[in-house]
């Protein structure tokens, strides 16, 4: 079997499933600084300043990007550093809030960067991908191409048509997905893709997507 036909998730270890968005049940820190839109997928205007009553912590985003590394087939070499992480990050989160704001999450979050890091490296090497070159991804058309593997992480994809993209093993790490256009787009196998980067992006009910998303009330 060639390296882009091999199946990079393995199911037993997949867990990203239990960290899917639920505002109603969000016990996490608020975020104060920005302002939010509900026609930006929030759950509620908020203005600068005001703290946000249902924005999901920045540790349990961390604990997703840690299921979404375990997940993989090429991280087998990481699993005893992902779970420990994984650990500290429950231990973490039962933390006083008290506790908490003194704690150097800067620190453990450096830590699980570094892993996420070596874990787009071995999954570019499971599926035999070379280093991709292209830089600018913003408010381009990419139709119909197979993107498997591309490095995604940390970029804009604003207004980009992928519309019938091949997205295998494609990375998602804080990537900017507003008004991409994912219109038929085999996102199954892409990884490190939130909720909310599907709730920000366009796309319908011909787009494939990951087992633990949901499709979008818009995208008919």
């Amino acid at each position: 079997m060639e390296k882009h036909q091999r199946n990079i998730i393995v199911e037993d270890r997949n867990e990203s499933y239990r960290l899917v968005s639920d505002c109603s049940r969000c016990s996490g820190l608020c975020c104060i600084a920005l302002y939010c839109f509900k026609s930006d997928g929030f759950p509620q205007n908020k203005p600068i300043g005001k703290p946000c009553i249902n924005l999901i912590y920045r540790m349990f985003q961390l604990r997703f990007f840690l299921y979404e590394s375990k997940k993989l087939a090429s991280s087998e070499i990481l699993l005893p550093e992902i779970e420990q992480l994984l650990q500290k990050n429950d231990a973490i989160c039962k933390l006083s809030i008290e506790e908490m704001l003194h704690y150097p999450i800067d620190s453990y979050q450096d830590k699980v960067n570094y892993i996420l890091k070596k874990s787009c490296v071995e999954l570019k090497k499971f599926l035999g991908v070379k280093k991709v070159t292209e830089t600018n991804f913003l408010n381009r058309n990419f139709r119909g191409k197979n993107l498997s593997g591309f490095d995604f992480n940390m970029k804009p994809l604003i207004a980009s048509d992928f519309h019938n993209c091949k997205l295998k093993g494609a990375t998602f790490i804080r990537t900017d997905t507003r008004d991409a256009n994912f219109d038929g787009a085999d996102l199954r196998e892409a990884v490190f893709l939130s909720q909310g980067q599907i709730n920000a992006a366009k796309g319908s009910r011909r787009t494939k997507l990951p087992k633990h998303l949901k499709y979008p009330v818009t995208w008919k």
